[in-house]
């Protein structure tokens, strides 16, 4: 694998990419703290030169990176959801038209609530 390996450093690079292009914080940290964990393996593999302690791997490793895309997974699936309120592949709104989409919106949502009221 790319701790003992010779692919290291192009799977650090996909994985300082992922931090890159995650938003939110906490998933940005815990990509580094794998990173970290990586190279600190990494070195002791190359200074002992013996393979990797499987099991660090596993816990260290490769279950945070395991939960981090079931959570990208999990929100992913929430934003696609057909229930939800605004579609992400909307266009955005022409700076000049914007607050009467906001007025619009706004009217739209207390004439639902006034209906359920009936």
């Amino acid at each position: 694998g790319p701790i003992a390996g010779e692919g290291f450093n192009n799977w650090l690079e996909r994985l300082r990419n992922l931090r890159e292009m995650l938003g939110e914080e906490a998933w940005r940290r815990q990509v580094g703290q794998v990173v970290d964990r990586a190279r600190s393996m990494r070195s002791d593999v190359k200074r002992n030169n013996t393979g990797p302690k499987w099991g660090m791997v596993q816990s260290e490793i490769i279950r945070p990176l395991t939960e981090l895309r079931d959570r990208i997974g999990e929100e992913l699936a929430r934003l696609r959801s057909k229930d939800a309120l605004v579609p992400l592949e909307r266009d955005a709104v022409p700076r000049e038209y914007s607050e009467f989409v906001r007025e619009y919106y706004e009217r739209l949502g207390n004439s639902e609530v006034d209906e359920s009221r009936r």
